[in-house]
Protein backbone atom coordinates (compact mmCIF):
# COMPACT_ATOMS: atom_id res chain seq x y z
CA UNK A 1 0.00 0.00 0.00
CA UNK A 2 1.53 3.69 -1.10
CA UNK A 3 0.07 6.08 1.54
CA UNK A 4 0.37 9.79 1.52
CA UNK A 5 0.05 11.62 5.62
CA UNK A 6 -0.71 15.17 5.05
CA UNK A 7 -0.64 16.90 8.39
CA UNK A 8 0.83 20.28 10.23
CA UNK A 9 1.14 18.43 13.47
CA UNK A 10 4.60 15.95 13.43
CA UNK A 11 3.51 14.00 16.11
CA UNK A 12 0.45 12.74 14.01
CA UNK A 13 2.24 12.30 11.24
CA UNK A 14 4.91 10.08 13.02
CA UNK A 15 2.03 8.09 14.62
CA UNK A 16 0.73 7.40 11.06
CA UNK A 17 3.74 7.44 9.13
CA UNK A 18 4.94 4.26 11.90
CA UNK A 19 1.48 2.53 11.65
CA UNK A 20 0.99 2.85 7.82
CA UNK A 21 5.42 1.82 7.45
CA UNK A 22 3.83 -1.89 8.40
CA UNK A 23 1.85 -1.42 5.39
CA UNK A 24 4.18 -0.11 2.26
CA UNK A 25 5.52 3.57 1.95
CA UNK A 26 4.26 6.49 3.56
CA UNK A 27 5.25 9.50 2.31
CA UNK A 28 4.93 12.68 4.89
CA UNK A 29 3.92 16.94 4.04
CA UNK A 30 3.03 19.66 5.97
CA UNK A 31 0.36 21.52 4.03
CA UNK A 32 -2.33 20.58 1.50
CA UNK A 33 -0.26 22.18 -1.69
CA UNK A 34 2.47 20.02 -1.19
CA UNK A 35 0.12 16.85 -0.79
CA UNK A 36 -1.87 17.88 -3.79
CA UNK A 37 0.91 18.39 -6.10
CA UNK A 38 2.91 15.10 -4.81
CA UNK A 39 -0.81 13.18 -5.92
CA UNK A 40 -0.22 14.80 -9.33
CA UNK A 41 3.30 13.51 -9.69
CA UNK A 42 2.33 10.33 -8.35
CA UNK A 43 -0.32 9.79 -11.28
CA UNK A 44 2.01 11.69 -13.89
CA UNK A 45 4.65 8.68 -12.86
CA UNK A 46 2.14 5.81 -13.06
CA UNK A 47 2.51 4.96 -9.68
CA UNK A 48 -0.71 6.81 -7.84
CA UNK A 49 -1.21 6.90 -3.63
CA UNK A 50 -3.77 3.75 -2.53
CA UNK A 51 -4.71 6.15 0.72
CA UNK A 52 -4.42 9.67 1.74
CA UNK A 53 -4.82 10.50 5.58
CA UNK A 54 -5.54 14.23 5.60
CA UNK A 55 -5.89 16.57 9.04
CA UNK A 56 -8.69 18.57 8.21
CA UNK A 57 -7.50 21.41 10.41
CA UNK A 58 -4.35 22.80 8.61
CA UNK A 59 -2.86 26.82 7.51
CA UNK A 60 -3.58 27.90 4.19
CA UNK A 61 -5.72 25.29 2.79
CA UNK A 62 -7.86 22.90 5.30
CA UNK A 63 -8.29 19.14 4.84
CA UNK A 64 -11.66 19.72 2.73
CA UNK A 65 -9.92 22.05 0.50
CA UNK A 66 -7.53 19.37 -0.31
CA UNK A 67 -9.91 16.56 -0.48
CA UNK A 68 -11.88 18.65 -3.13
CA UNK A 69 -9.10 19.68 -5.33
CA UNK A 70 -7.74 15.48 -5.35
CA UNK A 71 -11.20 14.57 -5.98
CA UNK A 72 -10.98 17.75 -8.80
CA UNK A 73 -8.06 16.19 -10.57
CA UNK A 74 -9.47 12.82 -10.58
CA UNK A 75 -12.22 13.54 -12.27
CA UNK A 76 -10.14 15.63 -14.97
CA UNK A 77 -8.22 12.25 -15.26
CA UNK A 78 -11.12 10.28 -15.41
CA UNK A 79 -10.26 8.27 -12.15
CA UNK A 80 -13.32 6.72 -10.53
CA UNK A 81 -13.90 3.97 -8.04
CA UNK A 82 -11.99 1.70 -7.55
CA UNK A 83 -8.92 3.47 -8.96
CA UNK A 84 -9.18 7.03 -6.63
CA UNK A 85 -7.54 7.20 -3.72
CA UNK A 86 -8.79 6.18 -0.71
CA UNK A 87 -8.89 9.21 1.81
CA UNK A 88 -8.86 9.74 5.19
CA UNK A 89 -10.16 13.08 6.86
CA UNK A 90 -8.53 13.29 10.20
CA UNK A 91 -9.34 15.20 13.34
CA UNK A 92 -8.79 16.34 16.59
CA UNK A 93 -12.30 17.06 17.50
CA UNK A 94 -15.09 15.06 17.51
CA UNK A 95 -17.26 18.04 17.31
CA UNK A 96 -20.80 17.96 15.77
CA UNK A 97 -19.48 19.83 13.21
CA UNK A 98 -16.95 17.50 11.99
CA UNK A 99 -19.79 14.79 12.66
CA UNK A 100 -22.13 16.40 9.90
CA UNK A 101 -19.06 16.35 7.18
CA UNK A 102 -18.65 12.75 7.86
CA UNK A 103 -22.06 12.00 6.76
CA UNK A 104 -21.40 13.52 3.43
CA UNK A 105 -18.26 11.40 2.78
CA UNK A 106 -18.54 8.74 0.15
CA UNK A 107 -18.33 5.76 2.37
CA UNK A 108 -16.97 3.04 -0.46
CA UNK A 109 -14.03 5.72 -0.81
CA UNK A 110 -13.93 8.11 2.01
CA UNK A 111 -13.90 8.22 5.72
CA UNK A 112 -13.59 10.46 9.10
CA UNK A 113 -11.17 9.36 11.59
CA UNK A 114 -11.07 11.53 14.99
CA UNK A 115 -7.00 11.11 16.19
CA UNK A 116 -5.72 9.27 19.00
CA UNK A 117 -3.29 6.81 20.04
CA UNK A 118 -5.58 4.02 19.46
CA UNK A 119 -3.88 1.95 15.89
CA UNK A 120 -7.26 -0.30 16.22
CA UNK A 121 -9.24 3.13 14.52
CA UNK A 122 -6.79 3.22 12.40
CA UNK A 123 -7.31 -0.06 11.15
CA UNK A 124 -10.93 -0.37 11.52
CA UNK A 125 -10.92 2.44 8.78
CA UNK A 126 -8.32 0.98 6.89
CA UNK A 127 -10.68 -2.38 6.61
CA UNK A 128 -13.28 0.02 5.62
CA UNK A 129 -11.60 1.17 3.33
CA UNK A 130 -11.28 -2.33 1.60
CA UNK A 131 -7.05 -2.28 2.65
CA UNK A 132 -5.96 -5.80 4.09
CA UNK A 133 -4.65 -5.14 7.05
CA UNK A 134 -4.75 -8.15 8.92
Amino acid sequence: MKSLVVDDDFTCVYIFQTQLSKYGTCDTFSNGQDAIEAYKTSLNRGNPYDLMIIDIMMPNMNGYEVLENIRTIEAERQISYPFCAKIILATGLDDVENRQIEQKLDEVSEAYLVKSNDSNALLEKLTLLGFDVC
